[in-house]
């Protein structure tokens, strides 16, 4: 008799990993994309898909939608991180220290957003 659930249920150890590697979609989902694929190139392509923008913006921007990236992350694969500053709320000298600091913490910012830093 089955002791435990995995038993009940047919499990079988021997099979554990035989599956398709993690991330690999099943063979369904890759015809799939390869038809819809296909009819867009037949369609004409980047030139069919500029053309929707314009004649049907609510279901190009789902397309978009799905799409665009699941998951946003922050620098290096990590967290996003933001800060909060009211600018409007500090005097000019704590809005110098607070730019002074910031510089200290990113010195690379500066350069992105393409300021001299002398």
């Amino acid at each position: 008799m089955a002791t435990n659930r995995k038993e009940r249920a047919g499990v079988v150890q021997g099979n554990r990993g035989k599956g398709r590697k993690k991330g690999t979609p099943n063979k369904l989902t890759r015809d799939v994309k390869e038809m819809i694929l296909g009819a867009l190139d037949k369609a004409g392509g980047v030139d069919y898909l500029v053309r929707q923008a314009s004649a049907s913006p609510a279901a190009f921007l789902t397309l978009v939608g799905k799409v665009l990236p699941l998951q946003v992350t922050g620098k290096d694969g990590g967290p996003i991180q933001t800060q909060q500053l009211a600018p409007a709320q500090m005097t000019p000298e704590q809005r110098r220290e607070e730019i002074q600091r910031l510089l200290q913490q990113n010195p690379d910012l500066l350069n992105a957003t393409g300021a001299d830093a002398s």
